[in-house]
C-alpha cells in the first residue's frame, strides 16, 4: 500500500464484481478425487481447483455467473448416496475476502 486513498466502489458493486462461489466436497473416497477433477469441469467449465484442496477434500472456485446449482447439486447428491463423498457445500466469498484480495493485489 502506498498510503493513498482510492475509491474502488460501493459495497454492492464490489460484491457483485468480485463474487465467486466455492464448492467444497469432503470425505472423498480413495481415488475418487481424480474423477471429480475431470467431472467438475464438464459440469462447470469455469471451475478451477483451489490450492486449499487435498486428497480427501476438494475446493473449486466458481465465478458467480457460471454457477448452475441444480445440475451440480444433483450430481453431488448422487455421489453422496453412493458413498463416494461424505458431503458438499457451496459458499460465497465474503466481503472481507474481497477487500483482502484487493489489498494483496495493490502491494
Amino acid at each position: 500500500m502506498n498510503g493513498r486513498l482510492k475509491t474502488i466502489g460501493n459495497v454492492s458493486d464490489l460484491r457483485t464484481a468480485e463474487e465467486q462461489h466455492f464448492l467444497t466436497i469432503e470425505g472423498i473416497s480413495g481415488g475418487f478425487g481424480q474423477y471429480l477433477d475431470s467431472k467438475i469441469p464438464e459440469i462447470l467449465p469455469e471451475a478451477s481447483l483451489s490450492e486449499n484442496s487435498t486428497e480427501e477434500k476438494r475446493v473449486y472456485k466458481i465465478p458467480s455467473a457460471a454457477m448452475k446449482f441444480t445440475g451440480i447439486c444433483r450430481q453431488l447428491e448422487a455421489f453422496a448416496r453412493d458413498n463416494k463423498i461424505s458431503g458438499f457445500s457451496i459458499n460465497t466469498k465474503t466481503l472481507e475476502q474481497v477487500f483482502l484480495e484487493y489489498a494483496q493485489e495493490q502491494s
